[in-house]
């Protein structure tokens, strides 16, 4: 079986990323508080709640941007502990691109009921960022903000 027929996890590089190794670029930045935080229960089945979260956070750093995401999140209400899964879009740069827009996808660990440590991939750029892929790690407290880092890279 050749690695290109395999299946893949969504939040890891694709096989045609590995064509374009050199020219992955690291990247770093910060992800702004959330604009309104809103958290809404919306099931529960034993101590799990699922919640849903739409919201919208700037990026900056090597993205320059609007992160605009629908998230849910199931969290053990006793324990404080649960996953986060989001897709959304992103407009704007990145490493100085022309501006444009792509889809993001976020899948993270809760702790503590307000802290998410967890992975990301930017894919399916359009306009300036046609031919952009971006993965990599991110944190995020509520109430506060949070990091992001990893790597890009440019196919066009």
């Amino acid at each position: 079986m050749s690695y290109a027929n395999k299946r893949t996890n969504p939040c890891t590089v694709a096989p045609a990323a590995a064509t374009a190794a050199a020219a992955r670029t690291p990247i770093v930045g910060e992800i702004s508080l959330g604009s309104g935080e809103l958290i809404l229960p919306i099931k529960q089945e034993g101590s799990v709640v699922t919640h849903i979260h739409p919201d919208i956070h700037e990026l900056t750093g090597s993205f320059q941007g609007l992160v605009t995401e629908f998230a849910r999140l199931n969290v053990d209400a006793d324990r404080g502990y649960g996953v986060f899964s989001a897709d959304g879009d992103f407009g704007g740069t990145v490493l100085g691109s022309e501006p444009g827009t792509a889809k993001v996808k976020l899948r993270a660990q809760v702790a503590d009921f307000h802290m998410l440590e967890g992975r990301f991939v930017i894919t399916r750029g359009r306009d300036g960022l046609a031919g952009v892929r971006a993965t990599g790690t991110w944190r995020y407290v509520f109430g506060e903000g949070g990091s992001y880092e990893g790597r890009a890279y440019i196919t066009h």
